[in-house]
């Protein structure tokens, strides 16, 4: 399979894997061994990565986020989110605890507390926070001095030939999105991609499976 290596910053040492990655960050093995680590997965809508990402959840404690939304019906605190008001929210902020956060519709706050991300790594397991790039590059420049927390990044994205047309007729299939919808989403999908250089290694996603044993491969995950 093809592997293309592209700088991001990083010294250019870069090591071919042989399977269909774009790697620019050597991982330490110590850091993958040890389970100390943060993984940042991003990728645009219709990708697949949360059908991805479902299928290994279980090997990593992932991040609950703080939210000012009201609970819904069948959500749990501390599983679904962190519940909270607007007040002590803006009081987070104010004092620096969140790494990441974003105003919502109608005014609902959304956002990652640095002390979650700390309690989450004091298990057996590396933590894991599903985001978009722009939540991503804040939990890094945030954490960048931090030297308790390695942070890890992987951008899943589709297939290089045409990629926004592979996302347009996955994003139809799905059959719940209007037109103006798709066309938002594939907007957004195209900055998305274009800020894939951001991340430690890109991971295409041709189909699940393959992209499982990818992560499998990359992360050293049993």
């Amino acid at each position: 399979m093809q592997v293309n290596l592209n700088n991001n910053n990083y010294q250019n040492n870069y090591n071919p894997i042989g399977f269909k990655q774009i790697v620019r960050n050597d991982i330490p093995a110590k850091v993958l061994k040890d389970n100390k680590y943060l993984l940042l997965v991003s990728g645009p809508s219709g990708v697949g990565k949360d059908s991805i990402m479902n299928q290994i959840l279980h090997k990593f404690n992932k991040i609950v986020t703080h939210t000012t939304r009201p609970k819904r019906a069948g959500e749990v605190e501390g599983k679904s989110y962190f519940f909270t008001t607007v007040d002590k929210f803006k009081e987070g902020i104010k004092n620096n605890e969140f790494v990441e956060y974003i105003e919502g519709f109608s005014g609902k706050f959304y956002g990652t507390k640095k002390e979650t991300i700390k309690n989450a790594l004091n298990g057996e397991k590396p933590a894991l926070a599903i985001v978009d790039v722009d939540g991503a590059k804040s939990i890094k420049d945030n954490l960048k001095n931090d030297p308790q927390i390695n942070v890890l990044s992987v951008f899943f994205r589709p297939p290089s030939e045409e990629p926004l047309k592979v996302l347009e007729a996955r994003l139809n299939k799905r059959g719940s999105e209007t037109a103006e919808s798709i066309q938002t989403r594939l907007k957004r999908a195209e900055y998305e991609i274009n800020r894939a250089k951001e991340y430690d290694a890109e991971i295409e996603v041709n189909n699940v499976e393959e992209s499982l044993d990818d992560m499998h491969k990359l992360l050293n995950l049993k």
